[in-house]
């Protein structure tokens, strides 16, 4: 494991590779997280978590050990589909959000997946994030509900170079990315370690839904 010269040290793991009381925080965090943000995450039934969970399609973030976010994605016709992403309230930095959506990416090379979208509330300051970090809006729609709210669809290529082999990804952050990462990411970049095994499967991030 790398640390970055400003003590950091952020890990984003598949929940089902985390050891048994991690997973199980995890999920109770994946649980939870619609009743603090209760604005900005759409209420999900539990077995839809203890599914993807299951599938390795929640990724979560921890920093020095301690769970600050999570995401969760599933791939449909080579593109990856950010479902929800949540980072903790105190620990709302880019560089968390960051390692989430760069994790997805390398993953989803793997599974020679094209794109990543998302759909975002306008309302939302999460939409600064993602156009920060190399999303371009292309589309919008109204949402359900009494008062629905429009929503923003936001893509990324994926650049990430494929693998030949599927690997568990963990992101480190590193105080600077190396000259072939992504030209238009912000200070304190993310590049990634390969744990290699047998194939199986600061601006505030509010997030969408």
């Amino acid at each position: 494991m790398l640390e970055s010269s400003g003590n950091e040290n952020v890990v984003v793991t598949p929940s089902n590779r985390l050891g048994w009381r991690k997973a199980r925080e995890a999920l109770v965090a994946c649980y939870e997280s619609h009743n603090v943000d209760a604005h900005c995450l759409g209420w999900l039934p539990r077995k839809v978590y203890d599914l993807r969970h299951e599938e390795g399609r929640i990724f979560v973030c921890h920093n020095n050990g301690d769970h600050v976010g999570h995401c969760m994605w599933v791939v449909t016709e080579r593109i990856a589909k950010i479902y929800m992403t949540w980072v903790r309230p105190d620990a709302r930095m880019i560089l968390h959000g960051r390692a989430l959506v760069d994790a997805i990416e390398k993953a989803a090379a793997y599974e020679r997946c094209g794109l990543i979208s998302l759909w975002c509330a306008e309302d939302l300051s999460a939409n600064i994030f993602w156009r920060a970090i190399g999303f371009v809006n292309t589309n919008w729609r109204y949402g359900r509900g009494l008062k629905p709210r429009r929503h923003l669809l936001w893509r990324r290529r994926i650049i990430t170079p494929v693998a030949q082999q599927p690997a568990t990804v963990q992101a480190v952050a590193l105080a600077t990315p190396p000259s072939s990462q992504r030209a238009n990411l912000l200070p304190g970049g993310v590049v990634y370690q390969r744990a290699h095994s047998t194939p199986a499967a600061d601006e505030t991030l509010e997030l969408h839904h």
